[in-house]
């Protein structure tokens, strides 16, 4: 644990019940709790180091080569005290999650420029315009072009948060990919840096990563549903200026057929108030959220083969499953890895890894 601003560590704490999640252009979440009255430490000094808003919480991983990687890192959130068993529950963020808490002061208009251009722009105001407490030492990439270009305005009444306005450029159709991975300098301090990539992060050859059922997948679940999917998607938006937006988007095939009914789904964008960028969303948005919505949750250990870190977010990959609900000769899907939970081992479990996959990103072969 350390504080974010100083970026200086301030204490290592033994911590039980961890898990932790990291998402592509998201912010992820950390849990934890330690006991009060540990040996050698002193009680403020523990709840000072875990201070929701000032204090980072940091998670390293020891490779079976011996390498020291960042696995995690974050904002603490909450900080949660049960007084009868003296235990201090600890809720984090990702690091993505700060722009959770800023919000755009300042009249922007960019009118047919570069989407990437739109979003470094943002993140140079986040972190380097008004006062230097805004300043939390991520690094930008000195350019980002994708060759789309998009229009986008904020204005001061809004009070927009910049969360919701990287979602607004990033996730809309030809949006692109973006997260913060921390490193560690030979001073031993961390090293945050923003990622982007057109259209997408990560490696995009799926097999040279596979993971097999049976094999180094131990489990997994596949879950089709309509909750959230349907053949006719809505996106609406606006503003109290421009009045209520939408756009729309269809799969034509499934409502012409005779098989299929006629299902909707809305989703309601209140950050956007761009007719183009609303429409574009739809797109995106009716790409995953075709009907029968395929989930697909894989649960490795950590320590087999392809070994947590040796991978990352955006990384395509290869399922590969023999099972009785994919009989001989089996299934193979090609995917990307937009999601992973981890467990660390504790007394009584194993390393365990849950990587999940979403939407149309899966095509069986």
């Amino acid at each position: 644990f350390g504080n974010l601003k100083t970026n200086k560590v301030i204490d290592e704490i033994s911590l039980q019940g961890v898990s932790m999640t990291s998402r592509l252009n998201n912010w992820g979440t950390f849990r934890g709790s330690f006991g009060l009255d540990q040996s050698g430490k002193s009680n403020s000094d523990l709840i000072g180091a875990t201070t929701p808003g000032q204090c980072y919480v940091a998670v390293e991983r020891t490779s079976s080569l011996g390498e020291v990687q960042v696995v995690w890192f974050g904002l603490v959130w909450s900080q949660v005290y049960q007084a009868q068993a003296k235990v201090v529950n600890i809720t984090a963020r990702s690091i993505e999650a700060y722009a959770e808490k800023r919000i755009v002061y300042d009249f922007r208009e960019y009118n047919d420029v570069d989407q990437g251009s739109i979003f470094l722009g943002l993140w140079d105001d986040l972190l380097n315009a008004g006062i230097p407490a805004g300043n939390v030492g991520i690094i930008l990439p000195p350019s980002f072009v994708t060759g789309i270009n998009k229009t986008f305005t904020t204005k001061e009444a809004d009070f927009r948060k910049f969360s919701d306005a990287f979602s607004s450029i990033a996730d809309g159709a030809d949006g692109f990919d973006w997260c913060i991975n921390v490193t560690k300098d030979g001073n031993g301090r961390y090293v945050k840096t923003l990622a982007v990539g057109y259209p997408m992060l990560g490696n995009s050859d799926p097999k040279p990563l596979t993971f097999d059922y049976p094999g180094n997948i131990f489990n997994y679940y596949r879950t089709a549903s309509i909750s959230n999917a349907g053949n006719s998607v809505y996106t609406t938006g606006g503003n109290r200026e421009e009045g209520i937006l939408s756009g729309s988007a269809h799969h034509i095939d499934q409502l012409d057929s005779e098989q299929w009914p006629w299902l909707e789904v809305v989703v309601s964008r209140t950050d956007v108030a761009n007719s183009n960028l609303l429409q574009g969303i739809a797109e995106q948005e009716a790409k995953l959220r075709r009907p029968p919505m395929n989930t697909y949750k894989v649960f490795v250990r950590g320590d087999a083969a392809p070994e947590f870190g040796s991978y990352s977010l955006g990384d395509a990959c290869r399922l590969c499953i023999v099972d009785p609900a994919h009989e001989d000769p089996g299934m193979i899907v090609d995917t990307r890895i937009t999601s992973w939970n981890y467990k660390p081992t504790s007394n009584d479990t194993v390393e365990e890894v849950e990587l999940i996959f979403e939407g149309d990103e899966l095509n069986q072969e």
